[in-house]
């Protein structure tokens, strides 16, 4: 299974350098147009290596940015149509990412709301005096005596099912970690 966590921290990083590219389009830079081919390079890249079918919706975009590249004219015409498609195509694209970078971070966002309420919960009865909460073992085993809990496995599986195992347990070792 894809991690949810991993897929999360690729798109925030791709999202973050949108603005940068935007000024340097606002700057008339030079650098410009490379750094937005790149960036839908990679995102391109990164949504096929998830798996996303949405990968082929910025190859679309970066088609039609390459059209342009490939048209007759004057240099200097050509790069004016390419720095224009070029920023017609930043919203599109970008909420393209954004929008699986949303899902992902709902995801998440549940999962953490979920765990820090029932750590929380198990803090104050004192379950965790003297234990060595940071102990890969110990959240593995948490986790084991959360998902054996009547009450609380239902809740668990349905975040497992979304996320999968080891995003909870990275979730939960990371909810551990800013109890102390």
């Amino acid at each position: 299974m894809r991690s949810s966590i991993d897929i999360f921290n690729a798109l925030h990083h791709q999202l973050m350098l949108v603005p940068d590219i935007v000024s340097e389009f606002e700057n008339k830079s030079w650098t410009a147009v490379p750094h937005w081919l790149d960036w839908i390079k990679t995102s391109e890249n990164l949504l096929k290596t998830f798996q996303f079918a949405e990968c082929s919706k910025i190859a679309g975009i970066h088609a039609e940015i390459l059209a342009v590249s490939h048209q007759e004219g004057t240099r200097m015409k050509q790069k004016k149509l390419l720095v224009s498609k070029c920023l017609e195509s930043i919203s599109p694209a970008q909420l393209i990412v954004s929008n699986l970078y949303e899902v992902a971070h709902n995801k998440i966002e549940t999962a953490e709301s979920l765990l820090r309420q029932i750590i929380t919960t198990m803090k104050n009865s004192g379950l965790f005096e003297g234990q060595d909460v940071l102990d890969q073992s110990f959240a593995i085993n948490l986790l084991n005596q959360i998902l054996q809990n009547s009450q609380l496995s239902p809740s668990i599986n349905n975040i497992i099912a979304s996320l999968g195992y080891s995003d909870v347990l990275r979730l939960l070792k990371t909810e551990l970690s800013n109890i102390i």
